[in-house]
């Protein structure tokens, strides 16, 4: 009990972290302009397939994500949205897993429309988790030419990386569109 009580404690700290990096963003848009704030917290998961070890192996990945909250200055209407994708296969291990780099991300929002965001993502090992950081730009649909700032908390079965492998990772994803 008291380890799930402890990796909980992390992805509370982690997810507090996040949104305080969300809040420092938005706060430099400044007091006095009248710039939109998009903000929306949910969840992403991450498969790997085959599981990864700690020898780098061909491994192909897909995303879920489901932005469950989201308040917006200029589009009150977009509350939420979701995005999946896959990235092909790649020489991953639990050492490096997300072969951070230059992607783009579409997010099909409650109101039907989609957004595209070219980003380039860095993940980094902080407490045990895996957190990404993602900065880019929407080009296409609402929020077109707006930037944008994201923080995901992976955690995992780290163990796994020791056996048969890690499949899975999950945690709190937070977006900022600035």
């Amino acid at each position: 009990m008291a380890s799930k009580q402890t990796g909980r404690g992390r992805r509370t700290i982690a997810l507090l972290a996040a949104s305080a990096t969300v809040a420092a963003c938005a706060s430099t848009v400044g007091a006095g302009s009248a710039a939109a704030v998009t903000n929306c917290d949910g969840l992403t998961a991450v498969t790997f397939s085959p599981g990864i070890t700690f020898t780098p192996a061909p491994a192909s990945l897909t995303t879920g994500t489901v932005l469950a909250r989201c308040i917006s200055t200029d589009r009150p209407d977009i509350t939420g949205g979701t995005s999946d994708g896959a990235l092909p296969s790649g020489q991953r291990s639990c050492l490096n897993p997300l072969i951070g780099g230059r992607r783009t991300r579409t997010y099909r929002w409650n109101t039907g429309e989609t957004s595209t965001i070219d980003y380039v993502d860095n993940a980094s090992y902080v407490a045990g988790n895996i957190v990404v950081e993602q900065l880019g730009t929407v080009v296409s649909g609402p929020f077109r030419g707006q930037g944008t700032s994201g923080t995901i908390v992976l955690t995992g079965n780290f163990p796994a990386c020791l056996t048969t492998g890690l499949t899975s990772v999950s945690g709190p994803h937070v977006l900022a569109i600035l």
